[in-house]
């Protein structure tokens, strides 16, 4: 009779479980949506970019971490936070500054304070409850989020960190 009631208990009770990263797609400035499930046992590195300005000699250097690391996937994200108002920014000249090294996606909003206009996949960046490790508001782009290769938060760096600590986290994320 208890093994019964252990049966029809595992039945009656549901798992909830977080999404993983890799049940999130991304639409591209080129027109295309990249599924993130294509870059299992890769490591990604979300960077928010200003969209009116964007530092380009950082997306630069990244551009050359990238190089540098065949196993390391870029996604410039735009963010649509307080100074755009949302506006939609032409990127393809720093794309094409960039070459294809470094993904960008349309943009999107990237903060808590977005509320319920905030994209789900950095809910799942910036939500513990989602992520399992790091509880952040993104503010205005204010850092960049390493993904394993297994799919795990593995890292939220300031932006502007030290370029030898970021080459070293992007090296050492290997889980």
């Amino acid at each position: 009779m208890k093994y019964i009631f252990a049966i029809i208990l595992s039945f009656g009770l549901k798992t909830v479980v977080a999404p993983s990263i890799y049940d999130y797609r991304l639409d591209l400035i080129d027109g295309t949506t990249l599924k993130l499930s294509v870059l299992k046992g890769k490591k990604i590195l979300f960077l928010p970019i200003s969209g009116p300005s964007p530092d380009i000699s950082y997306l630069g250097y990244l551009a050359q971490l990238q190089t540098a690391n065949k196993n390391l996937v870029i996604i410039a994200v735009p963010a649509m936070e307080k100074e755009n108002g949302g506006k939609d920014v032409d990127f393809s000249p720093i794309n094409k500054s960039l070459g294809s090294g470094i993904l960008i996606s349309k943009p999107f909003y990237t903060n808590k304070s977005s509320g319920g206009s905030q994209k789900d996949i950095f809910q799942w960046l910036t939500r513990k409850e989602m992520n399992g490790h790091f509880d952040v508001d993104n503010g205005l782009y204010d850092f960049m989020f390493i993904v394993s290769e297994t799919g795990n938060l593995f890292a939220v760096l300031p932006k502007g960190v030290e370029e030898s600590v970021l080459k070293n986290v992007v090296v050492q994320t290997g889980m």
